[in-house]
């Protein structure tokens, strides 16, 4: 990751950046620090502000960022809408690979990595639903 370097070439603070993409201080500081990834709206900004391109701040194996086509269902007859989706790529421990081969998957019902990935991020979504609303319902009624 060239976040931090990437700023220092154009002589630019992230104060400056942050203004510039409509965020704060302390979220740029993790983005150059690498604590977590702008989202693809943020992405675009930071790079039309840097002049540079995504490639010029992430190595290739770091990150893909990737614009799709959603192709419309039989009931919407609308153009396709197009999505951001980020392809990642994570340090895991060495034995992960043998855990989450594609036959371990398969086993539980899964067709691939990505499968059983949109699985865990629809359940944590659910769980923060959940969460949210039990949260809700505990609070003291004003």
């Amino acid at each position: 990751m060239r976040l931090k370097e990437v700023l220092e070439e154009k002589h630019k603070k992230a104060k400056v950046l942050a203004q510039e993409i409509g965020a704060d201080e302390p979220m740029i500081s993790k983005f150059v620090n690498y604590k977590c990834l702008p989202i693809p709206v943020q992405m675009e900004k930071i790079c039309e502000s840097l002049d540079c391109q995504i490639s010029d701040i992430y190595q290739d194996e770091e990150i893909y960022y990737k614009q799709a086509h959603k192709k419309p269902t039989k009931k919407a007859t609308q153009k396709a809408e197009l999505l951001d989706f980020y392809n990642l790529c994570v340090r895991l421990p060495r034995d992960a690979c043998k855990w989450l081969a594609r036959e371990n998957l398969k086993k539980l019902g899964y067709k691939d990595l990505s499968d059983w990935i949109r699985d865990c991020y629809r359940q944590l979504l659910e769980k923060i639903k959940k969460d949210c609303s039990d949260a809700n319902e505990n609070s003291p009624a004003k």
